[in-house]
């Protein structure tokens, strides 16, 4: 990522991902790498452009993933954006990739998505789950009202799967919605296993 060398970052994931299983290549290298990516920039170490390089290997890695699973027809539709006011979309291609893995029908939106645009899909396609994910800032007034509205606007009985890492700055009104937190990738796996099989009904 420092050399800019985009072949190379992405010739180290397809050899990860033919190594190791699914979930250990998410939770393993994926995350924690986005993660340290992040946190080199927020230091100084490396430079925007080093970011975006990497951002963007990394994107396509995982839109590849998605793309490479094809289910039926009657398998559950979730949804996975970004909220408005939120531009880092990894975290919702992450957690499209890890429903898609587990037997779910996934919408990729991608960022920086209102709550009107979210809630007219997933009543068009009477999908069961909204996943966002929330990065940066984790104080953003805007997206307290942006995420109540969600609520409003989702047909009755449509799960709220929330995650990334700015979550903890807006527990209390993700509680009020009744949003589902999920702090990684394999518990996000839990409760979409749970919610498939009516456990929350």
């Amino acid at each position: 990522i420092r050399n800019y060398d985009a072949k190379k970052l992405e010739s180290i994931l397809l050899n990860a991902s033919a190594k190791v299983t699914q979930p250990i290549l998410i939770e393993e290298l994926i995350i924690p790498l986005v993660y340290k990516v992040g946190d080199i920039w927020h230091s100084g170490e490396i430079r925007v452009a080093n970011e975006h390089l990497a951002s963007s290997v990394i994107r396509g890695f995982l839109y590849n993933l998605l793309d490479s699973y094809s289910l039926n027809d009657s398998a559950p539709v979730m949804v996975t954006a970004t909220p408005r006011g939120q531009e880092h979309e990894l975290g919702a291609l992450i957690a499209g990739v890890v429903a898609a893995s587990s037997g779910w029908k996934v919408i990729y939106l991608g960022s920086n998505l209102p709550a009107e645009e979210i809630g007219a899909v997933v009543s068009h396609l009477n999908a069961r789950v909204v996943a966002l994910s929330i990065v940066y800032p984790n104080d953003d007034l805007h997206l307290k009202h942006e995420l109540k509205k969600s609520k409003q606007l989702l047909p009755e009985g449509v799960s709220i799967i929330v995650g990334g890492r700015a979550v903890n700055g807006y527990l209390d009104v993700l509680d009020e919605i009744s949003a589902i937190v999920v702090k990684d990738s394999r518990q996000l796996r839990l409760e979409l296993e749970a919610i498939r099989e009516n456990k929350y009904n």
